[in-house]
């Protein structure tokens, strides 16, 4: 029977790194970008999991290296908490530079069906590693806190939280479940706009990178209420 300690943890557990991970995931699935609200929820998510190591009761706690062993991802998250914390990591042998290895894009993948061409946008929070690979913010802390709740449950805490799902972002998208992404900018404030362009490959079953070398890209601006071009960049 769990003690009013262990009810105490999950609660803490459920409201700060559950209920965290949640916004996020909601928010990522929202047609909405520019105003780096996915980003601040992401690492606010990515904190309270990275940071619940500290707050379990000193009998079942490990330290960071164990953690490391239990999930290597674990090593990752807290890279990216630092990067964003500290701006550039110079100590330890971090898995990627700085806070400018993480970056939010919008992505647009090309799909075709019996009609013809069309695309979906989604968005995402990608990381750059030192060698040159890259991983998804939300793969990686969808892996901690899938952690974090085998970790409880083997303790004994508390077998109320489920495990979260992956998603698959190799599935083809429909007509139909398309859609376009609506930008916000604010109007004296620079914004940080990342784009990635990608196109999906039948044969091999999952979306690939177009090349834009020696492309012309273009982008409009427009006030939605009158439906005016503001900005225009090639």
């Amino acid at each position: 029977m769990a003690t009013a300690e262990d009810e105490k943890l999950y609660a803490f557990f459920y409201e700060t790194v559950v209920l965290a991970y949640v916004g996020y995931k909601t928010t990522r699935k929202e047609r909405k970008s520019g105003t780096r609200n996915d980003w601040k929820l992401a690492i606010a998510a990515s904190t309270a999991a990275y940071h619940f190591r500290e707050h379990l009761p000193d009998q079942y706690r490990k330290s960071h290296k164990a953690m490391v062993a239990i999930c290597q991802d674990f090593a990752l998250l807290g890279d990216v908490v630092n990067a964003v914390k500290h701006r550039r990591l110079t100590k330890g042998t971090p898995q990627i530079a700085s806070a400018d290895s993480i970056r939010e894009l919008v992505v647009n993948t090309q799909y075709r069906d019996e009609v013809g061409e069309y695309s979906d946008a989604t968005k995402s929070i990608e990381i750059t590693l030192k060698n040159g690979t890259t991983r998804e913010l939300f793969d990686v802390l969808t892996n901690v806190v899938n952690m974090w709740i085998n970790f409880l449950q083997a303790s004994g805490f508390s077998e109320k939280a489920t495990r979260f799902s992956h998603e698959d972002r190799n599935q083809i998208v429909s007509r139909e479940d398309a859609g376009e992404m609506d930008l916000v900018i604010t109007q004296g404030v620079a914004g940080e706009l990342g784009f990635k362009l990608q196109k999906y490959n039948y044969e091999k079953g999952f979306p690939e990178p177009v090349d834009l070398t020696g492309r012309e890209i273009s982008f409009t601006a427009y006030d939605p209420r009158s439906m005016k071009t503001e900005v225009a960049m090639e």
